[in-house]
């Protein structure tokens, strides 16, 4: 949805990937100046209440969709998001980017 989208505005150096377990969105050339958007999927364990239950071996585990933005270094948690509402992530986190280009290269611009 959202690379069509792009695609039909002339953002054309856009790439979709899809892995088993991953959905990566690039745009821009695939350097650093690059955006990049990845959806996947994160388990981590259950509480354990008892002592049978401790090894996170024997643990049930818990299943998110998490996001995250070119370096950020922690996930965003995207569970139970509808797809406009990940559609709208992907764009607010594009505009951030967008932002942080331009904002950048005018304070480069001034030194």
């Amino acid at each position: 949805m959202v690379y069509d989208a792009m695609q039909a505005e002339g953002w054309t150096t856009n790439e979709l990937t899809v892995e088993e377990g991953l959905i990566v969105l690039t745009v821009g050339s695939g350097g650093e100046s690059s955006f990049v958007y990845r959806l996947a999927p994160r388990a981590r364990p259950l509480a354990a209440y008892t002592a049978l239950e401790a090894p996170e071996a024997r643990r049930s585990m818990a299943w998110t969709l998490a996001a995250q933005a070119n370096s950020e270094s922690r996930f965003r948690d995207l569970t139970d998001f509808s797809a406009d509402q990940i559609a709208s992530d992907v764009l607010t986190q594009l505009e951030r980017w967008r932002l942080a280009g331009v904002l950048g290269a005018a304070n480069g611009a001034g030194s």
